[in-house]
């Protein structure tokens, strides 16, 4: 999923919601994503980095019993392994060994989710508690390079479940500002987010 058809996604529920009073919001977030990679135990000179900054853009709906549903694309960065010749890693229980220099391992993620949501009033029209659950298609490429030869390209994609928890605090009926924490689930691996963001909710005129 790229960000056209994802724009074209928010322009279609936009166009049938909009005339709702602020039932219908959009938004976007920034922030940390922790990219669980399934790598530990590096030795020498290799380097994991497994964290990386993400940014999410979403559109909503809001029933009248404070359950919604929300459409999200977000993008998590990129998680890197680098090493040189006999350095080495494990991967899920196993040794592996670098047998060039200067080898690099790069995995980049994005997805694209829709989930049911849920807002607890803890101060009426003010703050609320949010809650997630739903199911994401997600995109990843690993691209691995060495100083001795070329670069390859792997990519793979599948459905998960993700969820999660946050804090909005409504600054104005327009306007309102959001704090989360949210869990994708990769296959076996997992990529956790925490953000922060605005919301603009659409009123009638």
């Amino acid at each position: 999923m790229n960000t056209s058809k994802l724009l074209i996604a928010l322009l279609l529920i936009s166009s049938s919601v909009f005339a709702e009073d602020g039932k219908f919001y959009i938004g976007a977030s920034g922030g940390r994503a922790d990219i669980e990679t399934g790598v530990s135990g590096t030795t020498g000179t290799a380097n994991l980095d497994e964290d990386d900054t993400g940014w999410k853009v979403y559109a909503g709906y809001k029933w009248e019993n404070n359950f919604g549903i929300e459409l999200n694309y977000a993008d998590f960065g990129e998680a890197s392994l680098s090493g040189n010749n006999t350095d080495t890693f494990v991967y899920k229980g196993t040794t592996y060994t670098f047998t060039a220099n200067g080898v690099n391992i790069d995995l980049e993620g994005t997805t694209f989710g829709l989930g049911l949501t849920y807002s607890l009033p803890v101060i009426e029209d003010t703050f609320y508690i949010d809650a997630k659950v739903g199911a994401h298609t997600w995109d990843a490429e690993m691209t691995i390079s060495a100083d001795a030869a070329g670069s390859v390209s792997l990519s793979d994609d599948g459905t998960d479940p993700f969820y999660g928890l946050g804090l909005t605090y409504q600054i104005t009926k327009e306007f309102g500002a959001r704090v989360e924490f949210e869990r994708y689930e990769f296959d076996e691996e997992d990529v956790d987010y925490t953000s922060a963001g605005l919301t603009f909710s659409f009123l009638s005129t």
